[in-house]
């Protein structure tokens, strides 16, 4: 299995294949955390009795604030469901890159930066932010307040009371060496200001 998975990563045409696949598979997805907001719009506008006046607008307006706080609802249960149904069994190890487990962390990694930047920069210190990588996989304590998004693979991450505090973050949990991938998990309870850099030490 490795050696057919390490000619698939060699071979430009099976990757740029599985690239393409993969990117069609996320604008899937971010259609679907789209549609509910998108149904009230178009809902809104075909109810509305009068097009041009300032009252039809601003219901439109309202409409399309309401679709966003559904977006962003929506969006960070779906993506975070998927990010922890991609990431069930992966945990704390090393892993070559030829395998099916450094595929799966690419593809949820993937997921994981798109909710970011559509959703999570929006929403910091919030019940949402949290609600994600509770959904995640993180054991985060009900005192925490989270002002960062940078937090991939917060699965095996482990907080019970700590203010963290990072606005450009890395990951904590991610090393890598050669062609070894290795997961580590993060328990220390900890401030990080702006700019920290992470590097957990392997356990």
């Amino acid at each position: 299995m490795k050696k057919i998975l390490s000619m698939i990563i060699k071979s430009s045409f099976v990757s740029g294949l599985l690239t393409s696949l993969t990117n069609i598979f996320y604008g899937l997805v971010v259609g679907i955390a789209l549609f509910p907001g998108l149904v009230i719009i178009i809902k809104t506008w075909k109810y509305l009795p009068d097009h041009d006046s300032y009252k039809s607008i601003l219901i439109l307006a309202l409409s399309c604030g309401l679709s966003i706080i559904v977006f962003f609802s929506w969006g960070v249960i779906l993506f975070s469901s998927l990010i922890r149904i991609f990431s069930t069994g992966i945990k704390a190890g090393t892993y070559p890159v030829s395998s099916i487990t450094m595929f799966r962390w690419l593809l949820y990694s993937g997921l994981y930066n798109i909710a970011g930047y559509l959703i999570l920069q929006f929403i910091p210190m919030s019940f949402l932010l949290r609600l994600f990588f509770r959904i995640v996989g993180a054991k985060i304590g009900k005192n925490v307040q989270m002002n960062t998004w940078f937090l991939n693979d917060a699965y095996l991450l482990e907080l019970a009371t700590m203010l963290l505090l990072a606005e450009r973050q890395m990951s904590p949990v991610i090393r890598s060496k050669e062609e070894n991938y290795y997961l580590t998990k993060l328990k220390s309870a900890i401030i990080l200001q702006s700019d920290s850099i992470v590097i957990s030490a392997l356990e």
